[in-house]
């Protein structure tokens, strides 16, 4: 019985990340183009929420200088006193993304669920449980904590790669998927 339910959330879960994998390719179709100022505007910034990206570009002289800022989770936007925008980007901080892991050890395949819950720019610490797909049963979970990277640079958003250990001091390697 225990194993029917552990398989039902299982499946259940896998489904949640199929339909956001779905909106993943969805969103790539849309395109984001390289901002370009006019001859009024010292500064432009644009922000992507999905690429975790804040460009910057600004004059210097006659040329347009664009600068990338990579890893972004918050961004702050303030009007000062003198009417100039400022954009505070914070790349490093505690948060709570639940995930899909799919992984594998010296011995077994694994599926997992886990939460990353620090970030510093595009790597992250992540903790959660995993279960072998071979024989998916309670009594063979296992606890373990990751270092991930995401892997937005090439144009997997919600993918981070994985790297840990477990509860039994076995090496992981695997992918994880953002809900």
């Amino acid at each position: 019985m225990k194993n029917k339910i552990l398989i039902t959330v299982l499946v259940v879960l896998a489904t949640i990340g199929l339909v956001k994998l779905k909106t993943y390719w969805d969103l790539r179709k849309a395109v984001i183009i390289a901002p370009v100022l006019t001859e009024t505007e010292k500064s432009k910034d644009v922000i992507d929420v999905r690429a975790r990206t804040v460009t910057r570009v600004t004059r210097d002289g006659d040329n347009q200088v664009s600068t990338v800022i990579r890893g972004v989770r918050d961004v702050a936007i303030t009007e000062l006193k003198d009417g100039t925008i400022k954009t505070v980007t914070i790349n490093k901080g505690f948060t709570f993304e639940p995930g899909l892991t799919l992984g594998t050890d010296s011995e077994d395949s694994l599926i997992g669920l886990d939460a990353q819950f620090f970030y510093w720019s595009e790597f992250g610490l992540v903790k959660g449980l995993m279960v072998p797909t071979s024989n998916i049963s309670l009594k063979k979970i296992r606890f373990y904590l990751a270092i991930s990277y995401d892997l937005g640079r090439i144009k997997l958003h919600n993918t981070s790669a994985i790297l840990g250990i477990d509860t039994k001091k076995r090496i992981l390697l695997g992918a994880r998927i953002r809900f």
